[in-house]
């Protein structure tokens, strides 16, 4: 099955690799809700190969130092 995914067409990326990048959600739950968007098109994150996981989680280090530079939060909550 092939998947396509609109979040691949936003230029608003704050931080970004070879495996993926991060956007400020359009729809934040609260001030600086980012995502975490694989550049490989799949269904499951849990479909990701190691250098996936390692990269992604290279982003999600990234991203909570440019959040506490930026927004200054008292806590980092991290979904999947």
């Amino acid at each position: 099955m092939v998947y396509d995914s609109p979040f691949l067409k936003n230029r608003n990326r704050i931080v970004e690799n070879e495996i993926g990048f991060v956007i400020l959600d359009g729809f934040p739950v609260s001030e600086g809700h980012c995502l975490v968007i694989p550049k490989r098109v799949y269904a499951d994150y849990f479909e990701s190969t190691e250098e996936e996981v390692i990269g992604l989680q290279k982003l999600v280090i990234e991203t909570k130092s440019y959040l506490d530079q930026n927004y200054n939060p008292d806590g980092t909550v991290m979904c999947g």
